[in-house]
């Protein structure tokens, strides 16, 4: 119990820090009145909206709080460099939204006159923060979310459920019109760039040694349960 309530406080952590991070860019960008380039291109034009893809747009909260979690329960380092891929790639976001602000200009794209489309559209208006378009954060998590689970040991359904999940939720971001398809491209490329250099330089050990000063996480053991 003692490490489940670990695994859900480092997870909790993650999604407090995309959401803090990705809030405070919208606010920066809105008092100093950033100029803000639309990244909707050409491609964009050729496809139609799909409402079922709310669901998995939605469904991405949900994705990346308790897959991590399930991440931890089976290998507590594989949680540890998700977290660090998650610090990283948010990181790098927020600068990217503060130096190259970009947004989605929705006038000329075809949508949907569904009830369930409209109803979205009208709560996006509301709540949407008008910039942070590229890269696609939600794409960029999700995304990090499958890569770790791919790694674990466990049942090859699991790895295939969350590889459709996270397609889903990354097809999801543009399709809905929420973000232009470059958006999803470069937060897929970053992602994976990311999970490349943490795996490979060993990023999480650094990471966690400078905030963890008592010696329970490093050296690393494997914690792996089939």
């Amino acid at each position: 119990m003692k490490r489940y309530l670990k695994n859900i406080k480092e997870v909790l952590f993650t999604v407090t820090y995309i959401c803090s991070l990705y809030s405070l860019s919208a606010i920066i960008v809105k008092i100093f009145n950033l100029s803000k380039t639309n990244t909707i291109l050409y491609i964009d034009h050729l496809y139609q909206t799909v409402p079922f893809f709310i669901f998995p747009y939605i469904m991405y909260y949900i994705y990346i709080t308790l897959w991590p979690i399930y991440i931890g329960q089976k290998n507590e380092t594989t949680l540890h460099k998700y977290t660090t891929d998650v610090i990283i790639t948010t990181t790098i976001c927020f600068i990217i939204y503060l130096i190259y602000p970009t947004c989605v200009d929705r006038s000329g794209l075809t949508s949907d006159d569904s009830l369930l489309f409209t109803l979205f559209t009208s709560i996006r208006e509301k709540i949407d923060v008008r910039c942070n378009a590229l890269p696609s954060l939600h794409a960029a998590i999700s995304w990090l979310v499958h890569l770790r689970i791919k790694e674990l040991n466990v049942h090859k359904k699991y790895i295939i459920i969350s590889l459709i999940t996270s397609i889903s939720i990354c097809l999801a971001t543009f399709i809905i019109r929420q973000h232009g398809i470059i958006d999803t491209i470069t937060a897929v490329i970053l992602a994976e760039l990311i999970h490349y250099i943490t795996n490979n330089y060993n990023l999480d050990k650094k990471l966690f040694q400078c905030i963890i000063k008592e010696n329970k996480i490093y050296p690393y053991k494997s914690t792996d349960h089939a």
